[in-house]
């Protein structure tokens, strides 16, 4: 008797520690891609192994969850049918329609757990979603083992962030949020891209606008594989390096537009010392759309530059002259 009592007092562990290891599988398998920041990178070879491991690991992730929720559907079904007194034929009617049942478990469950951290482009390559990573992930070996791209001239990009379900279930859905990059050139549409967390904040700041930028897209998954400017200088630059001011013969000379950003009311301001970062601090000014050089010959202000309307608001689209420059 003692003995069988201890057997089940085992069993009864045993069971428990399955629900706890099923739990802590449940709470931390998941969140593994976020913990190694496997979606904060997705350029070049770096981002595609990124890609590549996220997907398998949610994947494995969600078809074990699905196998144990099927297992415990179909042990419950094996105890009832156990139990009951039926004959041959309702028996195999009750097995089809329990196999049916369990794979729409199976397959409802899956695609519960496993929704997709690449939906844009899935989104953008036409992909199914529930099975959709598969295949974007088979992409992404094949350029890895291939390196086959195409190359775009960009002057001008599109930001864009879009919120999604990570997970839903009884205790409600847990949402993440997805980012994408448009390149154009001149107006017209290039490519769309999907990038990670960290690459759209640092290229909102780096990449130039209106300027040359090389871009290279993976041909076959369409993820950016690289991204060379052809200037040195970031966002903040693309507005200051637009016109160029040089000093001749002690006159003021500003150069034709340079980049394709569009500006509006191109303006001479000049400034006290240190005061040209804003253009409220501007003592006058010129419209400087039609000229060319600064109208008067005589500068009584310390600082001289450009300001016009680009991307909404007033900003400094030149370099600054200084009083000292003009009068070497």
């Amino acid at each position: 008797m003692n003995r069988k009592k201890a057997d089940k007092n085992d069993l009864g562990g045993k069971e428990i520690t399955a629900v706890v290891f099923f739990i802590l599988f449940m709470v931390f398998a998941g969140m593994i891609p976020d913990k190694l920041h496997l979606y904060d990178c997705m350029t070049g070879k770096q981002g595609l192994e990124n890609i590549i491991l996220a997907v398998i690991i949610k994947t494995v992730y969600g078809i074990v969850i699905a196998v144990l929720f099927l297992a415990v559907h179909i042990e419950g079904v094996l105890i009832t049918m156990k139990n009951m007194k039926t004959d041959k034929k309702n028996i195999t009617i009750t097995i089809i329609v329990t196999g049916i049942f369990a794979l729409a478990v199976f397959f409802g469950v899956f695609g519960m757990l496993n929704r997709s951290r690449f939906r844009e482009q899935l989104y953008i390559r036409d992909k199914s979603e529930l099975f959709g990573d598969i295949s974007l992930m088979t992409e992404c070996i094949k350029d890895l083992e291939n390196d086959s791209y195409t190359e775009y001239m960009v002057n001008d990009y599109y930001f864009d962030r879009s919120k999604w379900i990570s997970a839903s279930g009884r205790g409600g859905s847990s949402y993440h949020y997805e980012y994408t990059l448009c390149g154009r050139y001149d107006g017209e549409k290039l490519f769309t891209a999907q990038i990670g967390k960290q690459e759209f904040e640092r290229y909102k700041n780096e990449l130039p606008v209106g300027f040359d930028v090389l871009v290279t897209v993976y041909d076959n998954s369409g993820f950016i594989r690289s991204i060379e400017s052809t200037v040195d200088f970031d966002r903040t630059g693309s507005y200051e390096h637009l016109f160029e001011l040089t000093v001749e013969d002690g006159k003021i000379i500003r150069s034709e537009k340079q980049g394709n950003m569009e500006i509006r009311n191109l303006t001479w301001c000049g400034f006290e010392s240190g005061q040209h970062y804003d253009m409220k601090n501007s003592l006058f000014g010129i419209n400087a759309e039609e000229l060319t050089v600064y109208p008067y010959n005589t500068v009584q202000f310390d600082e001289i530059c450009l300001y016009a309307v680009a991307d909404g608001q007033y900003r400094r689209v030149s370099n600054i002259i200084y009083t000292d420059e003009i009068h070497k």
